[in-house]
């Protein structure tokens, strides 16, 4: 090797060395932060969802396990932590608020079992409505707590404009644009009336279940309360219910909203409120698809077990299809969104088309 060859072999093997050193001392940095707020030294780190997720799980010197959360938004943080505190203290619906920096930083209760999206999948229908059931019912618990703590008054209002309204509602549009399949046009003055937001009241909002945990008791948590807020009541439901890892039983989903529904109406009368679940889950159900497709983008179909134990969208031909078909389903129910039924099935019959070819 010349000379000039061993110079920057040398320089090479130095930098590394340096980043090397930067990392671990940022690491212990950023340990030591943790240890300070948590009195407590730590052994070992984990990151469940990837390293890339803003939570993480540490392991204690004493044994403890907890969950570390560092979110960007400080006023997240605080109706998190406001969650936690006054609900997680007496629910064991929700994880318990073990310590926070009164910034950026929050530590909360390492809650012990298996993700309900985990948990749905493959079991029987029995077991399915089950779990969904005691999601609802505690879920239900949680926004009436939230509610009676305030939080109606207190935490912001999500979706609470013209423009956000509009945006929801044109969803269809884009999709049809994506697949050339152009998107028959709802009744939109009306659904712009029904969907428009005139009492808030706290929600999760983010009520989907890879954020919800079964428990060893077979209870149900509800846990990352970063997304929170005030809307309607009914949009939890609709969160829930559409989501790509509900398993599509039209029976099960029809018992599960007859036994709920009146939990989450709020102000609505049942015939409105179930209008209201039923147009809102349609256009929902078109922004998880949405989401699904810009994480495809032309590229393969994931795995599902990726998916489920990531907790990474459904980026899956059956959970998309599956969304299609719910959503179709669900369109029919409304005058104002019936059209867009034939459509859901369109999109679901191309997207099995282009898999074979």
């Amino acid at each position: 090797m010349s000379n000039k060859n061993k110079k920057r072999d040398q320089k090479r093997k130095s930098r590394k060395a340096a980043q090397a050193k930067y990392k671990r001392r940022n690491r212990e940095y950023q340990l030591g932060i943790w240890e300070q707020l948590l009195d407590c030294k730590i052994k070992d780190v984990e990151f469940p969802g990837g390293r890339t997720r803003k939570s993480f799980r540490l392991h204690l010197l004493d044994g403890r396990t907890v969950i570390a959360t560092e979110r960007n938004e400080r006023p997240r943080v605080s109706m998190e932590c406001a969650v936690l505190h006054n609900i997680g203290k007496t629910s064991a619906a929700v994880p318990e608020l073990i310590a926070t920096d009164g910034s950026y930083r929050l530590v909360q209760e390492d809650l012990q079992g298996t993700r309900l999206s985990q948990a749905l999948n493959n079991a029987d229908e029995e077991t399915i409505e089950q779990l969904l059931d005691v999601s609802l019912k505690n879920l239900a618990t949680i926004q009436q707590a939230g509610s009676q703590h305030g939080f109606d008054q207190q935490f912001q209002e999500i979706g609470n404009t013209q423009e956000w309204i509009e945006g929801l509602l044109d969803r269809p549009a884009v999709i049809g644009q994506h697949f050339k399949i152009a998107a028959p046009r709802p009744k939109l003055s009306q659904l712009e009336v029904l969907l428009a937001v005139t009492k808030p009241r706290f929600v999760k909002w983010d009520s989907r279940p890879g954020n919800a945990m079964v428990l060893e008791n077979n209870d149900i948590a509800w846990f990352d309360w970063e997304h929170c807020g005030t809307r309607n009541r009914l949009d939890d439901l609709a969160w829930l219910l559409c989501d790509e890892f509900v398993p599509d039983i039209q029976g099960m989903e029809n018992r599960l909203i007859d036994n709920h529904l009146e939990l989450f109406a709020d102000h609505f009368g049942r015939d409105q409120a179930r209008e209201y679940l039923y147009c809102f889950g349609v256009f929902h159900s078109c922004v998880r698809l949405g989401l699904i497709l810009s994480y495809k983008e032309d590229g393969s179909w994931w795995d599902l077990e990726h998916c489920l134990s990531g907790d990474k969208a459904g980026v899956t031909l059956d959970l998309t299809q599956r969304i299609c078909y719910r959503a179709s389903r669900w369109a029919k129910q409304s005058e104002l969104t019936e059209m867009l039924s034939p459509w859901f099935i369109e999109i679901a019959d191309l997207l099995k088309q282009q898999r074979e070819n």
